[in-house]
């Protein structure tokens, strides 16, 4: 399923959050993406490599995952889809458009939380590459007659499990040298 980013819910790295705005929050370190050009969808189906072209560049990001059900874990999938597949905030990192030097099947990334390692992910947990990711959205949108619009972006999944987040944490994903991304909650 996919849900929406909303610019209202993003922001930059080195951001703080305020905990009282969520209810039950989590974060994922995950692998963004900016368009360069809306897909011509009589083209459609894609393939990952067709896909590829079309990328502007990836991000480092970190989205916060929440649901307005007390147990979204138990809420059921089409609950999850409705309430926008649990996106509540999104965290961009420095955009990085040299794709020909990063390895989707197989990039690292470490999730810290007060300075202590917490977690170490991959790329590849994302379908086994996040460009995967971005190839069924995209075939998916097309059958429903959908398009992104131009400098679109997406966010491909989480690279490690949903860490819970607490009040006064510190949280910062490191992509190694895509960069770091860190926000704190309040």
């Amino acid at each position: 399923f996919y849900g929406n980013i909303f610019s209202k819910f993003s922001s930059q790295t080195n951001c703080q959050l305020l905990r009282k705005e969520f209810i039950n929050p989590y974060f994922e370190p995950e692998f963004s993406f900016k368009l360069k050009n809306e897909f011509d969808l009589i083209k459609a189906p894609f393939s990952m490599e067709q896909i590829y072209k079309f990328i502007e560049s990836v991000i480092p990001s970190i989205e916060i995952v929440d649901s307005r059900f007390k147990d979204w874990t138990k809420a059921g999938i089409s609950n999850i889809i409705a309430d926008n597949g649990a996106n509540a905030f999104w965290i961009k990192g420095k955009e990085f458009k040299d794709l020909d030097n990063i390895n989707f099947n197989n990039h690292s990334v470490k999730v810290y939380i007060n300075e202590n390692l917490i977690e170490t992910g991959n790329s590849k947990n994302v379908l086994n590459n996040p460009v995967n990711s971005i190839t069924w959205l995209v075939n998916t949108l097309a059958k429903q007659n959908k398009n992104l619009p131009k400098a679109s972006y997406i966010s491909t999944g989480t690279c490690t499990r949903a860490i819970p987040l607490m009040k006064n944490d510190i949280v910062m994903a490191d992509f190694g040298f895509l960069g770091i991304v860190e926000f704190q909650i309040k």
